[in-house]
């Protein structure tokens, strides 16, 4: 058993620990991983959290085991330390374990492209395929990486790694982001009851994909 096989078979066994009360609950909505098959959705799900949440984690516990470091520290500087940890955590060199938590989601994702399912999702202007889940599995995640500005340099490099083991160029067109959802938007709707108007994204909007035709305003129903 390699190391791939091996980080992947303990991220499976941590996803279905029992949730520790002790810590933050973390929420995740991202709107492009419904289109994921299942096994890449809570991989997607895993690492963002992650990418999001463990450099804030590794901050505050430093601030904290320390009072006089927390006095001093300002909203700001916290910020530029929580940069500063994220650009660490992403980093290929050094012993991060980030990366290769990473690499070993995909290596894993590589062994059961044939088992997964890879009919396209049923929902609402759907324009993507499945039929390669670590592709877009490494499309999806490093597109949301790519939208921390301050770490660009160490996503790209994370990109390009992620790529190679695919097999694919970083900049060909196969390994490019497309949302995975056309758009059609019904504008200028009045809610009857608090005259509230807003623009409904049809296929985009999660509400009205379950039929929850509601204004966000007062939340009564839509004269459909």
């Amino acid at each position: 058993v390699d190391d791939s096989d091996q980080t992947f078979s303990q991220i499976d066994r941590a996803l279905s620990a029992k949730d520790d009360t002790s810590h933050p609950e973390i929420h995740s909505n991202w709107d492009i991983a419904r289109y994921l098959p299942r096994d890449p959705q809570k991989y997607f799900d895993l690492m963002v959290s992650e990418f999001l949440f463990a450099p804030y984690q590794q901050v505050i516990r430093e601030v904290d085991a320390d009072g006089k470091k927390a006095v001093a520290k300002t909203d700001e500087k916290l910020l530029v330390d929580i940069q500063a940890k994220c650009q660490e955590m992403l980093s290929c060199r050094g012993d991060s374990p980030f990366p290769k938590k990473l690499f070993g989601i995909i290596r894993g994702l590589q062994k059961i492209d044939g088992d997964v399912e890879t009919e396209a999702v049923d929902l609402p202007g759907t324009q993507t395929t499945l039929a390669h889940p670590a592709l877009v599995f490494s499309k999806y995640v490093s597109h949301v990486f790519s939208l921390d500005k301050n770490a660009a340099k160490e996503v790209d490099v994370l990109r390009k790694q992620m790529f190679r083991m695919l097999n694919i160029p970083a900049f060909s067109k196969q390994a490019q982001f497309t949302n995975p959802c056309e758009t059609y938007v019904l504008p200028d709707v009045i809610c009857s009851y608090c005259n509230q108007c807003r623009d409904l994204d049809l296929c985009r909007d999660p509400d009205l994909i379950m039929h929850e035709w509601k204004c966000s305003h007062c939340e009564h129903q839509y004269d459909q």
